[in-house]
């Protein structure tokens, strides 16, 4: 078995759900920058708030 990085793994990993017709979102900190709504990060959508809150459409 070829040893890999994470990196390589990672990279297989996104390439086997697109090859299904996924799209990939950019990858998002577990903290969110500038919102200390603990909230949200519990609820696991923190990266969508600006979505729920209005702020993007």
């Amino acid at each position: 078995m070829k040893k890999l990085k994470a990196s390589e793994i990672r990279q297989k990993y996104l390439d086997f759900f697109v090859e299904k017709g996924h799209m990939v979102e950019p990858s998002a900190p577990l903290v969110p920058i500038d919102d200390d709504t603990l909230l949200w990060i519990n609820s696991g959508v923190a990266t969508l708030k600006k979505y729920f809150d209005g702020r993007e459409t």
